[in-house]
């Protein structure tokens, strides 16, 4: 029991655990789901998945473990059967969630949020479906219900609402509302973007300022403005890193910096045009390879013809005058459309020399180019590849990239989101942090009182059973679909 649970926490990128979790009672039917996943018995995993007291994150972790298989996989047959698998568990975890929610809305929005424990991995479903990158399942409606109501404290479940509330508090109307307004994610959020690009201007201040020969001779204040900022910053990160290794969870996905992708996950229509970008920076790198191979030909052709029996390639006084950057010069530029035909023209450079000894030893002395006729027919085929062949191909490649991410960008946004809300839940905008960590820091030390929570325990186990309970009897609903 303990090494197959070891063996899906490896899976799935969490630490290990030893424990073998028997204070839940119905932790058999999770080790027998594991043992009918590994041997692919799948009618077996249906069977133990609908007996397991947690449905839909057992759902989310068996759909995780058939896509880790299949990735493994070298048989065609298996690899093709796990994928299916991994399929149908994540369709039946977004048919549970959905029962779930029309069967009580605020009971569902609790239990995605809610960490549970299987397999010995300590997890919300929603957590667990942002990890593996179950985009369909963070896009229904009752985790983005959840994930408004943390977004906005709880305040209001849109913008207009929340923006009364802000005004509602600097009027005083309410004393409930206003330290809600305050440590709400979004509030935290928009607090964090003016600092930024205060210090964002500040910086841009201090390098107009800046004498880079003269060294340091005082500090400015927007130099200071800059330090005080990337100081509470990086404080933040790491605190931020620290965090989240010391959880179960060490999937590299949730260790990554997250703080320089945030501007791109807050709005919908910016999200995905970032993302397009992105994307199309790679297909244009993989892009360039091609396109160099076509240039280094082209262009030696060209100095052949231009330059006949060169043999200084690699200047030794200088890398600028090495005449890689001569040959790539022309069929560069002609990729844009610009033919250069002025530059094939016999002695076109009046400074130039035809004496070798001279343009061998002295580099900056041009050597006189010999004119070809052959050169204008290798720039109307070379022109013809690159401009209507190779230039058309990239522009239906990212044509291609644009409509992917275009057919999946809302849901896409709903999946990116999740990562802003989580972060700024916790995160205080630097620098301020520098000042309210320290102050939180002593009064959780010095003011803390130890509280009887025996009965918050209780009631906390009573909406865990019925959360169960709910989930189970859906669970057969979603196997029998009735």
């Amino acid at each position: 029991m303990i090494g197959g649970r070891q063996i899906c926490q490896e899976l799935l990128g969490y630490r290990r655990e030893n424990s073998l979790n028997r204070k839940e009672k119905w932790s058999a039917y999770q080790d027998l789901l594991i043992w009918a996943i590994f041997v692919n018995r799948p009618k077996l995993a249906t069977l133990f998945w609908m007996k397991c007291k947690q449905p839909l994150l057992c759902a989310l972790l068996a759909s995780s473990v058939y896509k880790k298989m299949a990735a493994s996989a070298t048989d065609l047959a298996t690899k093709s059967d796990m994928i299916a698998e991994s399929r149908l568990f994540a369709e039946r975890a977004l048919d549970l969630q959905a029962r779930l929610y029309d069967d009580d809305p605020e009971l569902a929005m609790d239990l995605v949020m809610t960490e549970q424990i299987v397999w010995d991995i300590s997890i919300s479903p929603m957590q667990c479906a942002y990890e593996h990158d179950m985009l369909d399942v963070l896009a229904q409606t009752c985790p983005q219900r959840r994930l408004n109501k943390i977004w906005y404290s709880g305040i209001s479940s849109s913008l207009g609402g929340c923006l009364k509330a802000w005004c509602c508090c600097c009027k005083k109307c309410s004393t409930y509302e206003g330290p809600k307004v305050f440590v709400a994610p979004l509030t935290r959020f928009l607090i964090h973007y003016v600092f930024f690009f205060g210090v964002l201007v500040c910086y841009s201040a201090f390098l107009l300022q800046m004498d880079v020969f003269q060294g340091i001779v005082s500090f400015d204040v927007n130099e200071i403005v800059v330090y005080v900022y990337l100081v509470g910053d990086i404080f933040e990160e790491y605190r931020n890193a620290f965090r989240k290794n010391a959880c179960t969870s060490c999937v590299p996905k949730m260790c990554r910096c997250r703080h320089e992708n945030t501007p791109r996950h807050s709005c919908w229509k910016l999200g995905p045009k970032i993302i397009m970008i992105k994307e199309m920076l790679k297909d244009l790198f993989r892009f360039i390879g091609i396109l160099f191979v076509f240039m280094v030909g082209v262009g030696v052709l060209y100095h052949a013809n231009m330059y006949p029996a060169h043999k200084d390639m690699w200047s030794s006084v200088d890398w600028k005058y090495w005449r890689i950057w001569k040959i790539i010069y022309i069929p560069y530029w002609q990729i844009y459309g610009e033919s250069m035909l002025e530059e094939f023209e016999e002695n076109k450079d009046t400074s130039c020399t035809k004496i070798q000894s001279v343009w061998e030893n002295t580099p900056s002395i041009e050597r006189c180019n010999e004119y070809d006729w052959i050169l204008v027919v290798i720039t109307a085929l070379y022109m013809l590849m690159s401009n209507l062949l190779l230039v058309n191909l990239l522009i239906a490649v990212f044509s291609y990239r644009f409509e992917r991410v275009q057919e999946n960008s809302e849901k896409l946004w709903r999946y990116l989101r999740y990562e802003v809300i989580m972060d700024y839940r916790t995160r205080i905008p630097a620098p301020l942090n520098l000042v309210i960590r320290p102050i939180f820091f002593v009064v959780s030390k010095c003011c803390f009182k130890c509280v009887d929570k025996e009965d918050a325990k209780v009631a906390r186990k009573r909406k865990l059973d019925k959360i169960n309970a709910l989930q189970s009897l859906n669970a057969i609903k979603c196997v029998y679909n009735f």
